[in-house]
Formats: C-alpha cells, sequence, structure tokens
C-alpha cells in the first residue's frame, strides 16, 4: 500500500504508473480534482482511496466493482478484468 494521504497533492505524479505490483493506494484528503489515465496500467491494482478529495472526472479505462459518492468522501474500489 502506498500512502499519501494528507499531503495538499492537486496531481499525482505520472510516475506512479512504474509500481507495477502495487495493490492499494491511498490518496485520500488532498485537493485532487481528476485522477490521472496512468493509474489504468497498475493492474495490480485492487482499491483506491480517494475520499475527501475534489474529484470530478474519473479517467475512462477504469473498471470500477463499486464507487460511493456524497458531498464529503468518495471512495473508489478498483478491479480489472
Amino acid at each position: 500500500m502506498l500512502d499519501l494521504y494528507h499531503n495538499s497533492l492537486t496531481e499525482l505524479p505520472a510516475h506512479l504508473s512504474r509500481l507495477r505490483r502495487l495493490e492499494q493506494l491511498a490518496v485520500s484528503h488532498n485537493k485532487l480534482r481528476q485522477l490521472p489515465e496512468q493509474l489504468a496500467r497498475l493492474r495490480r491494482l485492487q482499491v483506491l482511496y480517494a475520499h475527501h478529495n475534489e474529484i470530478g472526472i474519473l479517467p475512462d479505462r477504469f473498471a470500477f466493482a463499486a464507487f460511493a459518492c456524497s458531498t464529503s468522501a468518495t471512495t473508489f474500489l478498483v478491479l480489472h478484468p
């Protein structure tokens, strides 16, 4: 798991897509407005914690198993076929 909670990030670094064995990514409590398409390259990624951000755009290439959204929190569970 890579934990990037509470870092005031406005975007995620592109080199995250190089972490081929990453299974869980936590980017909650930042200032993200979108998730990069490069995250779809993480074939082992199973869980993405992204609540308490400003995400309004999701990459089309993600296959979402579950999506829960409210005004204060967004959580994604990501599965790749």
